[in-house]
Formats: C-alpha cells, sequence, structure tokens
C-alpha cells in the first residue's frame, strides 16, 4: 500500500505546466539499518489502480502498469480517459530517501508516443504524492519512529532501509 501511492504519479501526469527533476538513487544498502522493507513489483501492479480511485485525479485511468528496474528507478504506463482518447503515457520515476529521512519521489522523464511532455509537468505534481507515502511510512513505523536512510532495487523489487529514529 505504502508504495501505492508513489505510483499514483501517472494520474497526476495530466495536469499542464513545467518541471524538470533530477536525483539520484542509491545503488547499494546503507552501511546501517534496522528494517529492510520489500515491496514487489506485483503487489504494486496489483493494487495500483485501487490506489488511485482514492485521489484527487483530472483524467480517469483506464489502465496502468509498472516495471521496477535498478537503480531505484520504476518505468510506468498509464492509459488515460481524455473522451473518446485513449492516450498511453509512459515514464521513469526515482525513489530515494532524503536527508530528513523520507522517501522521495521524483519524475525522471513523461512521454506520449515519441514525443517528451516532461516539461509540461508542474513542479509540484508529487508533493502530495510524497506527502502521503511518508505519512503512511510514518503510520506503519508507529512508536518506532524509523526513518528511512537509502532504497535501492533490482529488476522486480524495491527495498526500503529503515532505521530507529530514537
Amino acid at each position: 500500500m505504502l508504495l501505492t501511492l508513489c505510483l499514483t504519479i501517472g494520474v497526476l501526469l495530466f495536469l499542464p505546466d513545467d518541471e524538470s527533476t533530477t536525483g539520484g538513487g542509491a545503488e547499494s544498502p546503507p552501511a546501517t539499518y534496522d528494517v529492510e522493507a520489500i515491496i514487489e513489483e506485483d503487489y504494486v501492479n496489483r493494487t495500483f489502480l485501487e490506489s488511485t480511485a482514492g485521489l484527487p485525479q483530472p483524467v480517469p485511468l483506464r489502465a496502468g502498469h509498472l516495471d521496477i528496474r535498478p537503480g531505484a528507478l520504476a518505468d510506468f504506463a498509464v492509459q488515460a480517459e481524455i473522451g473518446p482518447l485513449r492516450p498511453v503515457f509512459q515514464g521513469t520515476v526515482r525513489f530515494r530517501a532524503t536527508e530528513a529521512g523520507e522517501l522521495r519521489v521524483t519524475l525522471e522523464a513523461v512521454r506520449v508516443g515519441s514525443l517528451p511532455v516532461t516539461s509540461f509537468v508542474p513542479a509540484h505534481m508529487l508533493d502530495d504524492v510524497n506527502e502521503d507515502v511518508n505519512r503512511q511510512l510514518r503510520e506503519r513505523a508507529g512508536a518506532a519512529e524509523m526513518q528511512l536512510t537509502g532504497v535501492t532495487s533490482d529488476d522486480t523489487t524495491l527495498h526500503f532501509y529503515l532505521v530507529s529514529a530514537r
């Protein structure tokens, strides 16, 4: 569920404006951590569209898919319903841990067909998604007060590395 909100990025890709994002995901686990949370691609894909129902969306989605890949990256494809049109938006997001111990999802690229549209995505687009995901991380950690120290991935799995803030 935690990752599911991250992946609703596809829902928000249809807002006009501009942004170019950058970021670097961790290539290897941090030297020390207390808990490793593993999120499988199969789970993400099963829950992806279900989770979008609870978020505000300017355009309804008909389908979506996420492909996790190494480098704390994920490629996505979402099919929108815009009147009689059913365009497919494809792109890449990056997952990283911030210095404040939170998850930050950034948009690396978005395109429709071969047309790049990343510059039309507003800079604040992922703020709500990141806020919701980090709220869920805090709720799930409960009294343990865990903080995220790193994110890695392989071909099918995201790995979140957490440390106790106590």
